[in-house]
């Protein structure tokens, strides 16, 4: 008897285990998401050349290039101010256009 609970015990953590990886994987999906979108409606062009990547603590990497030092800065707050966002680690690059 002792046994087949702890077996249903053990499963049950497996599977909350199992459901909160995947929360977690959403949540992250729906950061990527949320940002992205931010970006969309600042209709700045440069920023369709950043990726945005969100890893499972809510940091937020950014990469990519833009065309001016105010636009990284645009992203980061973007970022920033997006739901579930811990915090941003900004490596994009400011390329000038010649």
């Amino acid at each position: 008897m002792a046994g087949m609970l702890l077996t249903a015990t053990s499963t049950l953590a497996e599977d909350g285990g199992a459901r909160e990886q995947h929360e977690r994987h959403i949540d992250r999906s729906a950061i990527n998401s949320a940002v992205k979108a931010k970006f969309r409606l600042e209709h700045v062009g440069s920023l369709k050349h950043v990726d945005v990547e969100t890893d499972r603590h809510g940091i937020v990497l950014l990469r990519g290039h833009v065309s001016s030092q105010d636009t990284k800065q645009r992203a980061e707050s973007l970022a920033r101010d997006t739901e579930g966002v811990r915090d941003v680690r900004n490596h994009i690059k400011v390329k000038h256009d010649d």
